[in-house]
């Protein structure tokens, strides 16, 4: 069995991730990485270190910036002796416990990055600026979501076809290209809790879809999966 885990930078921070798409991504990874890792390997949860495959993302609906990251977390791991042991509870982690620590550690390695300078800040903004922005993210709730369990390959494999090789949009969700007009299918969120979401759709200038798809093109050597 393998759990599913969603962790999402906050909206304030895309326009760090346009100037520094690699060096973010590669923050992101790690940050995840890490807090999973050290969490079950806490006896309390797990006592053991987990198999992690993780994939990037970096659109929503819209293919406007929204940069999260997808981790498949087995149902169990390797414990200090080398020996396979079995997650007992269903639900692997706590999500407020992941949250708190997952957004500890993202921001603490961007602060790092931007005491370094070696992060490209976006036009107007200054190092003081992102830092009180870092300092204020710290204070409110990061979307991290711990979804469905697979409990079996399937699960697996079908996610890994549809999450990893789809791109920010399929075919099938377009819908015209006329008069220099690109029209295509769009999720559109609900404001009551559990009700499904509404298929829309989006008219956009056609250079205005094009550039709102090259801009989720990865960087030439920037693995968006990784082990």
């Amino acid at each position: 069995p393998h759990h599913h885990i969603v962790f999402t930078t906050p909206q304030e921070l895309v326009p760090l991730w346009r100037y520094n798409k690699e060096r973010f991504a590669s923050t992101l990874f790690a940050a995840a990485s890490e807090t999973l890792t050290q969490l079950l390997d806490d006896p309390k949860y797990l006592g053991a270190r987990p198999g992690l495959l993780t994939a990037l993302h970096t659109w929503n609906q819209e293919l406007l910036g929204h940069v999260h990251l997808h981790v498949l977390v087995t149902a169990g791991g390797l414990d200090a002796r080398g020996a396979w042991r079995k997650a007992v509870k269903s639900c692997l982690l706590p999500r407020k416990v992941v949250m708190i620590k997952f957004r500890g550690k993202f921001r603490a390695m961007l602060l790092s990055l931007l005491e370094r300078q070696q992060l490209n800040l976006p036009p107007g903004t200054t190092p003081m600026s992102w830092r009180n922005l870092l300092n204020r993210l710290g204070r409110v709730v990061w979307n991290v979501k711990l979804l469905e369990r697979y409990d079996h390959g399937y699960g697996v494999a079908t996610y890994l076809a549809n999450y990893l090789k789809g791109g920010p949009i399929g075919s099938k969700r377009l819908i015209s290209d006329r008069d220099g007009q690109i029209t295509f299918r769009c999720r559109q969120p609900t404001k009551e809790h559990g009700e499904k979401a509404r298929q829309g759709r989006i008219e956009l200038p056609a250079h205005t879809f094009i550039g709102r798809l090259l801009e989720h093109v990865p960087p030439k050597g920037l693995q968006t999966t990784r082990g």
